[in-house]
């Protein structure tokens, strides 16, 4: 299996599509390619939302969105011929090389439609039929940023690293700074704050509310730091409630787009969350972090050898077990985890303010 000269590649695709948190963990992949590849031109399809997450990366030429949601609403018909508009879109563009990170049946028929001469994706079920370089994926839980990377493996390239890699624009760090300072937070104004994201992610996977909180407001006791908690859309009623709990002086954020959340945890001493998306975004703007780990594995969806980035869970046998409801009824992994285990954790990396 031959893999192009990089000289010869100009034109440069890869397939996405959806998730925040998936697009950071995608970032390794497209600074390879770029580095694999400094001449071409390097474009990813990815839905409007998530086009903020790739915004300012220099390797980074081009987003070309695909409103997956926009075209369902045109009704089956519509949808279909808005599909095979963007496919024809696509194939005009004469891509040389498309890699596919997602591996979907919507993003294998993607790059099959292309007619690029060299398709990169995962030998998953009928759809590697579409790729004209297919890798095997690991069959053991690996992390995520680096099971992506085995499709730029699979054009004969290493990762620099696994690194992820998120843009703060400096008016966005301007207007977080802003109102950090007017909260007397950091700065020289006092310690850094701890960052808390307890809202987020699908229910399953969240830490209780009152679990947190008791977290939090012991963490605020040990180590003199105020806490902040971040929240997302339908989310803010919630954070503010866990505030409420945590007492202390806990403060709402004010509401962010993805890239405010980044100029804050480029302040935050540290983030305490849930497996979700602020997670990824903490680790790529350089913030350490501490993930509560309930159904989902902390192998996939953490940094390995990273001190900076702890997990804590319990050890039961069902975990992980990946599922969107619990087998047992009784959420064990995570309401039986004790908030004082979560509060050493923190601890042992936000330190208590000198």
């Amino acid at each position: 299996m031959t893999t192009p000269d990089p000289a010869s590649v100009k034109n440069i695709l890869a397939l996405r599509l959806r998730a925040f948190g998936d697009t950071l963990l995608t970032t390794p992949t497209l600074r390879g390619l770029k580095l694999a590849y400094p001449h071409a031109r390097l474009s990813i399809v990815l839905e409007p939302s998530m086009a903020q997450i790739v915004r300012g990366l220099p390797y980074v030429d081009e987003v070309i969105l695909f409103d997956r949601l926009g075209f369902k609403k045109r009704g089956k018909l519509g949808e279909l011929a808005a599909t095979l508009d963007f496919w024809r879109q696509l194939r005009a563009r004469r891509f040389d090389l498309v890699v596919d990170v997602l591996g979907t049946p919507r993003t294998a028929a993607m790059a099959l439609a292309t007619g690029a001469p060299v398709r990169v994706g995962f030998a998953f079920r009928v759809r590697r039929w579409a790729y004209t370089h297919v890798h095997w994926p690991a069959k053991g839980p690996k992390y995520i940023a680096d099971y992506t990377a085995d499709t730029l493996r699979t054009l004969g390239f290493e990762p620099d690293s696994l690194d992820l890699d998120f843009a703060v624009s400096a008016e966005a760090q301007a207007r977080m700074d802003a109102w950090l300072r007017a909260q007397g937070l950091g700065a020289g104004q006092g310690p850094a704050p701890l960052l808390v994201m307890g809202a987020g992610g699908w229910e399953l996977k969240r830490y209780p509310a009152e679990r947190m909180a008791a977290a939090v407001a012991e963490i605020q006791a040990r180590t003199g730091r105020r806490a902040v908690f971040l929240w997302g859309p339908g989310e803010e009623a919630m954070a503010r409630d866990t505030a409420a709990q945590a007492g202390g002086g806990a403060l709402l954020a004010p509401p962010t787009d993805f890239e405010g959340m980044g100029a804050l945890l480029k302040r935050a001493a540290c983030l305490l969350t849930n497996d979700n998306a602020t997670k990824h975004l903490a680790v790529a703007c350089g913030c350490p972090t501490v993930t509560v780990f309930g159904p989902t594995s902390d192998v996939a969806w953490h940094p390995p050898h990273q001190p900076r980035h702890l997990s804590v869970k319990l050890d039961l046998p069902c975990m992980p077990c990946e599922a969107m409801s619990c087998a047992r009824g009784d959420l064990a992994c995570l309401r039986q985890l004790e908030p004082s285990r979560v509060a050493d954790a923190v601890c042992s990396l936000a330190g208590r303010d000198t």
